[in-house]
């Protein structure tokens, strides 16, 4: 192996050597406008340094004499072997007829990726004037121009002074790098520009590959330049997206930064110098020239552009331009800390940035944190990457499930209400095409147009159906958020910024979309119990600690369980809610029958409504239970006892679905607290249950009459507040007066 790449590499070196153009014997290299005419080199030391990295010591070093006239190698070499790890050599008394001479280094060299020594041996070039210089470095750059240099003076008839000018220019345009820094021979790994520009290329060549890959991609390199002077295809942008990748924070370095910190860690535990020179900007050049972005300063500070390269993984996802001069996706934008915080996720290490929006506290990046933990049996995830692409993942963090969106929030954070959302609107101006471009901007919330992964709808003349084939949709083109309610999304398009509502019909399906979570405001302080002292009505011997759960809204304390049957809480010998006549009690004290979901929460006719709080607390009012619903939509509708009010909310930050019927609904934790459960309710018998739930108010209508606060549709969260007979039987939750 080790036999077969210095072969290699010799035969390209040799083969372009012999690419020589007819001349006259009074030509010399160049031609007879060129150089003055050929010097020989009398009695010369030629030193240097070798680097991939740094070529390690034994490896070998040789000088070969050129024809001052054709360029052909004529047979006298020079030869010497690396002194030090740090890839000097030294040759003394080099004699040749003419200036121009090609070295060549061949060994083992420190691999700055890795971080060891190489385990294969590879070789590089250099073709040099030395009528004015005895210090030749050899390096990546000087190999990659050697063929080239010879085919512009061969085919071109420039000077070789020219020549290596043009073909050190092109090289470094192929990298992204469109400043002049200098001869190849003159560049070190650890001086300067040149030298960090040098390392970059270094580490680009290198990748994540084998001595034998780098062998081969630099081959292509150079057969690539010598051709045309230009570096194009599918390898080249390969390459753009592993250096992309590596600053990504892809992998981690020992210091905790990207696997570009940990290259550069690498190389400074080499010891060469105190300070290793910032080739990161031009790792970073090389991937955003390749992207089509363009240059980043401060003329366009947090531009956004999108990678035009359609070789490119990462192909049409927006990038912006950060303060520090770089370009990075506009999820991983560095903005001043004035404007951005920093919260890490206690369940997988992740940081996110929030910012305050309004009086909320939102997530300014996609949620990334995986998770297999809703399976039903199998191996499904209810979250993914779009197209199942890792490159997505990156760009745009994970599509998920509602059901699992709901409990993936970081500690402390939360799916944002319907309120939430419209405040959210409301901050940027509203619904419509301004908000819209005011929420994408990568200085504030930053919405990225991660897309959709629903039912494929197929038109038909009049409408649309359905057709059953689940697809992704939309990315690059829309941004989909979802809100605790799994019937609403914000969704975020050319079109504008609003709340749009997910069809009934794709509730319950595999819909997945973005996450963005908003601080959960409620505190310890704003949730807890207290105890009451209980007795039997009956027999005062039989008294037991009531413990009251409550939760705070609006500034009052309710309770966050519908009211029990107190003899339940103390020991009795009364039985209730027997499984054939379903009685809180068995001397029926209350007339109150039992819910469904629970023997010990009972449903109360309006009169015993009014009484069964306890000391301290009542029944809230009908205007009480409305300031519920905050700015919630509503309309007046007909009914059989008249005019009420329904709010179409599709909001579930009242109502607890643990008990609902369906298994995809079973995680979820309702935000305010309240925790109102599909109990049903008894009128003519039982109704709604697992699907709705109707509470008292103390406000009555009339004398037969009373108003109630009704959870009417479980699945889309809509409630109303209608006249109902007071002898109907329905939950209590009790207030503090």
């Amino acid at each position: 192996m080790r036999y077969n790449l210095y072969k290699l590499f010799s035969t390209i070196a040799v083969v372009s050597l012999t690419f020589v153009a007819c001349s006259s014997d009074n030509d010399v290299a160049g031609g007879a406008s060129g150089d003055a005419g050929v010097v020989a080199v009398t009695d010369r030391e030629v030193a240097g340094v070798t680097q991939k990295g740094p070529f390690l010591v034994g490896s070998s070093v040789a000088i070969q004499e050129l024809n001052g006239l054709t360029l052909v190698q004529t047979g006298r070499s020079f030869r010497s072997s690396i002194k030090n790890d740090l890839g000097d050599f030294s040759i003394k008394g080099v004699n040749l007829s003419s200036q121009y001479a090609l070295l060549e280094v061949n060994g083992y060299y420190r691999n700055e990726v890795s971080g060891e020594k190489s385990k294969g041996m590879i070789a590089l070039n250099a073709l040099t004037d030395l009528k004015d210089r005895s210090h030749v470095n050899v390096n990546l750059m000087t190999h990659l121009t050697t063929d080239r240099i010879l085919a512009l003076v061969q085919k071109e008839g420039m000077s070789f002074a020219e020549a290596k000018k043009q073909a050190e220019r092109e090289v470094m345009t192929s990298f992204g790098v469109l400043d002049d820094l200098g001869n190849g021979e003159d560049l070190n790994l650890f001086a300067g520009d040149g030298g960090a520009m040098l390392l970059a290329m270094s580490v680009l060549m290198q990748g994540d590959g084998s001595e034998a890959d780098l062998s081969e991609r630099v081959s292509h390199v150079a057969t690539a330049i010598v051709n045309n002077g230009i570096w194009n295809g599918d390898e080249k942008t390969e390459i753009a997206d592993w250096a992309f990748q590596i600053d990504a924070v892809i992998k981690k370095s020992k210091k905790g930064g990207s696997m570009l910190q940990l290259i550069r860690e690498n190389v400074e535990s080499w010891q060469v110098v105190d300070s290793v020179p910032p080739f990161e900007k031009y790792v970073n050049k090389f991937w955003a020239h390749e992207y089509g972005l363009g240059a980043c300063d401060e003329k366009n500070l947090y531009e956004v552009k999108s990678n035009t390269n359609e070789l490119s993984q990462y192909y049409r996802n927006e990038f912006v331009c950060n303060p520090d001069g770089r370009w990075s996706l506009v999820r991983m934008r560095e903005i001043q800390s004035s404007l951005f915080e920093e919260i890490q996720d206690k369940a997988d290490g992740e940081h996110y940035k929030v910012m305050k929006i309004g009086n909320k506290q939102w997530m300014a990046e996609n949620l990334r944190r995986k998770s297999n933990a809703f399976n039903k049996g199998n191996d499904i995830s209810y979250s993914t990457c779009y197209d199942e692409k890792q490159s997505n993942c990156d760009s745009y963090g994970l599509l998920y499930e509602w059901n699992a969106a709901a409990q993936l929030c970081p500690e402390g954070y939360k799916l944002p209400s319907i309120s939430d959302v419209k405040a959210l609107l409301h901050f940027y101006g509203g619904e419509g095409k301004e908000s819209a471009q005011k929420l994408r901007a990568a200085d504030g919330f930053g919405a990225l147009y991660g897309g959709l992964y629903e039912e494929k709808l197929k038109d038909y003349i009049g409408g649309f159906y359905y057709t059953g084939i689940f697809e992704y949709l939309g990315l690059h083109e829309v941004a989909n958020y979802w809100t605790e309610s799994p019937a609403f999304l914000l969704r975020i398009d050319s079109l504008g910024a609003r709340l749009d509502s997910v069809d009934r019909r794709l509730l319950g399906t595999p819909v997945r979309a973005s996450v963005r979570c908003v601080k959960d405001e409620q505190t310890e302080a704003e949730t807890g119990f207290i105890k009451e002292r209980v007795c039997d009505p009956v027999d005062k011997n039989y008294c037991n600690d009531f413990p009251i759960y409550y939760t705070v809204i609006n500034g009052k304390k309710w309770m966050t369980e519908n009211r029990t049957n107190e003899l339940q809480l103390v020991e009795t010998n009364y039985e209730v809610c027997y499984d054939d006549e379903p009685w809180c009690s068995e001397d029926n004290r209350y007339d109150a029958k039992c819910s469904m979901i629970s023997s010990k929460e009972c449903l109360y006719s309006w009169e015993d409504a009014m009484k069964v709080c306890p000391e301290g607390w009542r029944l809230p009012t009908r205007s009480e239970w409305e300031a519920l619903m905050g700015d919630s939509p509503y309309v007046n509708s007909q009914g059989e006892n008249g005019i009420y009010t329904m709010y179409f909310t599709d909001n579930f930050s009242l109502h607890d679905i643990s008990h609902w019927s369906d298994e995809y609904y079973v995680s979820y934790a309702n935000s305010l607290g309240l925790s109102i459960k599909p109990a049903g309710y008894y009128e003519m018998g039982y109704e709604k249950v697992e699907f709705g739930a109707a509470f008292w108010t103390s406000s009555d209508s009339s004398s037969t009459d009373a108003y109630a606060f009704m959870l009417v549709d479980a699945l889309a969260g809509t409630y109303i507040m209608k006249v109902a007979d007071k002898r109907n039987y329905y939950s209590v939750r009790c207030i503090e007066k």
